[in-house]
């Protein structure tokens, strides 16, 4: 099993087991055995678990597959810049779209409670920041293939 698939596995496992107690949780609340604030006290115990499952599972993945780790970038590939132009691309998109639906969303909430407000504000910005933090590594990673093949054709001999 691959890195990739290990990790795609793990997020299906929470995904489902997820969906599933949900589901449970939102019959027993429809039937009456469940009251409303129960059900939210479940939805955050379960959005907390799933954080820590998912950050536990995530961090022994990384262990496990250390040694496999990707092969460095490969100065003339054309697809590896390729594939990270087009990360880089996704992302900008990503940066100019979250803050543009965090503005949109609070001004469509405006006298709504202020709790699931303040709290979708909050995962918006989060968001936000790991695309933040996304971009800065891809740049970086194109900068690094641009001084790969700048060595590489100062490198070169001339005939």
């Amino acid at each position: 099993m691959t890195r990739e698939s290990a990790i795609k596995k793990s997020i299906l496992q929470f995904a489902i087991a997820s969906a599933v107690v949900l589901l449970v949780v939102a019959r027993e609340e429809v039937v009456g055995a469940l009251s409303p604030r129960a059900l939210g006290i479940v939805g955050l115990l379960l959005w907390v678990g799933g954080f820590v499952f998912l950050t536990l599972r995530l961090r022994a993945i990384n262990r496990n597959y250390k040694s496999a780790e990707q092969p460095a970038l490969e100065p003339g590939d054309p697809a590896a810049r390729k594939k990270i132009v087009l990360s880089i691309r996704s992302l900008k998109l990503g940066l100019v779209m979250m803050p543009t639906s965090l503005v949109i969303g609070l001004l469509a909430t405006i006298g709504e409670p202020v709790f699931p407000r303040i709290m979708g504000a909050v995962m918006n910005v989060l968001i936000t920041w790991t695309f933040y933090k996304a971009f800065r590594i891809q740049k970086t990673k194109l900068q690094q293939l641009g001084n790969n093949n700048m060595q590489r054709m100062s490198s070169a001999p001339e005939h």
